[in-house]
């Protein structure tokens, strides 16, 4: 075993999934270089996600990977409804458009979700990754160990073909390695919550279905025969699938009973046609557990995705959610290591996710309970598995609260006193707000002819809106845009940007003088409602104390 001089880096990623491969894409687009290794031979362990949520499309449409995901994806048709049956051939109980499906309103966002067939999200993210230098990626490449010291994490990776061992240096080390993360084991950290909840096969086949879903294509169907119980998931919409089957090892059933006979006897059952044709593809084992990290960060390692939330995979809020952690960190660790920012700013990154991993994973845990009749220990009022006549499926894949609601609260944010917008259900319901914290919302503006979105001004440095009567704070950011990336645009006639709507005073919650600052990653850092004294010494003042300046 031969080893080799150290490499240097900034940043080094454990993980090359779908977060891991966007940590990557973010730092590329700040302008930072990264190694990124994945000890498997493509970066999956587990069948791949399919929803890429409408959030998430905006923040990888930032760093130019939405359209390698578009030219991959399902046919936004393939998704168009959330159903629940007796059997596929038998009694429809209950449908429902699927909120991203074809025909599905955007009222939040300029960007749509993606469904992507599955295991094609990672390809398309390579894709991406391949066309930015800054990126080095290696599979088959393993973390063997790391130690940290006061200016950075020495770590030692081993090639697993070769077995030669190379040592990387970096400022900071991102684990995006999963749910098992050996990086998080190494630092000690515990999960709270609940592990194996419940446990499923993943049986991905091959059978024509379209018969039966012509008029109603779906991208889930909940089955509910007393006999093949589970979830039907839709590959490429016509006949490639998978169905995530129930066992129960309390009961002595093991993963292992599902061999190939047994499995297409299952289809056919949860199908309702005895002589289906079915093809069995792949069977993965996993179970499911709602339990998330004490703890995101140990000093210069960091942990994002399913590293630090582990959650059930209906909601298609997992990857989603890990792929919001890496947009939170990247342009923290790039203003670090670019000068802008102090060391003080990587420490608003636990505090500002891991409410949000929690909130999530809890919301996950009631739509697999409610769905599925997992039961919860401890938890007495967890509901059975719903009858077959029961009503219309729980509302998960609907969460807009959650997907554009996720609001911040920390010393990158500075509070205005207004307080949060009031609704029934935090996790569905979604009022637009540029209340410091929450994401900036979208609005159409126009830039000359062309019609452009809020959202399409930020993701790469902080920006100043400023109302049709601003005297002084765009020329304010002017003046400092020395401090950090900083651009600003003056909203309304003459302006910069037209208001054609006149929708952006009253969405951002200003004056005609007032202003709005945004983060780089679309979070409002700070509002002036209204024209101050000194508007230069109070955008200094604000910038200085988000980014923990010394």
């Amino acid at each position: 075993m031969s080893q080799s001089s150290t490499f240097e880096v900034p940043v080094l990623i454990v993980g090359a999934g779908p977060v891991g491969l966007s940590m990557a894409l973010l730092l590329a687009h700040h302008g930072v270089p990264c190694r990124v290794v994945e000890r498997r031979s493509d970066g999956r362990h587990r069948p791949a996600a399919g929803l890429v949520n409408a959030r998430s499309m905006e923040i990888l449409r930032q760093c130019g990977a939405e359209r390698h995901l578009r030219g991959s994806s399902l046919p936004p048709e393939f998704g168009r409804y959330m159903l629940r049956v007796e059997t596929i051939a038998g009694r429809e109980i209950a449908r429902r458009p699927a909120p991203f499906g074809a025909g599905a309103p955007q009222p939040f966002s300029s960007v749509a979700a993606c469904v992507s067939p599955g295991g094609a999200i990672q390809p398309s993210l390579r894709a991406a990754v391949g066309e930015r230098q800054e990126i080095d990626l290696h599979f088959r490449c393993e973390l063997v160990g790391f130690v940290q010291d006061d200016d950075g994490v020495t770590a030692t990776l081993r090639e697993r073909d070769s077995g030669e061992e190379t040592r990387v240096r970096a400022s900071h080390l991102v684990a995006a390695d999963g749910a098992r993360s050996r990086v998080r084991e190494a630092l000690g950290i515990r999960m709270v919550g609940h592990a194996n909840l419940a446990h499923r096969v993943f049986i991905t086949f091959r059978a024509d279905l379209r018969p039966w879903f012509a008029d109603r294509p779906p991208y889930l169907c909940i089955v509910q025969h007393p006999e093949a119980r589970g979830g039907l998931f839709t590959i490429d919409g016509t006949i490639n699938w998978r169905f995530s089957a129930h066992y129960e090892p309390a009961r002595g059933e093991r993963s292992d009973d599902f061999t190939a006979e047994r499995c297409v006897a299952l289809i056919r059952t949860a199908v309702g046609v005895p002589d289906l044709p079915v093809e069995i593809v792949a069977r993965d084992p996993w179970s499911i557990s709602a339990h998330v990290a004490e703890r995101y960060r140990d000093g210069r390692v960091f942990l994002v995705g399913d590293a630090v939330h582990e959650m059930p995979p209906l909601g298609g809020l997992g990857m989603n959610t890990g792929i919001h952690d890496a947009h939170n960190l990247a342009w923290k660790l790039a203003g670090v290591l670019q000068g802008w920012a102090g060391p003080g700013l990587l420490d608003t990154y636990e505090p500002e996710r891991l409410p949000i991993g929690r909130a999530t994973t809890e919301r996950a845990l009631g739509n697999v309970v409610s769905a599925a009749g997992v039961r919860v220990p401890g938890d007495e009022r967890t509901p059975a598995m719903p009858a077959a006549g029961a009503g219309s499926p729980p509302p998960h894949h609907n969460e807009w609260g959650l997907i554009f609601g996720a609001s911040y609260a920390s010393a990158a944010v500075v509070p205005d006193g207004t307080p949060p917008a009031a609704v029934a259900d935090p996790a569905c319901d979604y009022l637009p707000s540029a209340r410091p914290g929450a994401r900036a919302p979208h609005v159409w503006l126009r830039r000359g002819a062309t019609t452009i979105s809020s959202l399409d001004l930020f993701g790469s440095r902080f920006v100043v809106l400023a109302g049709p009567d601003d005297r002084a704070w765009c020329g304010a950011a002017a003046a400092l845009a020395d401090r950090c990336p900083l651009s600003a645009y003056r909203i309304g006639p003459g302006g910069d940007l037209s208001d054609p709507a006149g929708d952006w005073q009253a969405t951002y919650g200003v004056e005609a003088d007032g202003t709005v600052l945004v983060r780089p990653d679309g979070h409002v850092a700070w509002r002036a409602r209204s024209a101050r004294s000194a508007p230069e010494a109070d955008l200094r003042r604000v910038l200085a104390s988000i980014l923990a300046a010394p």
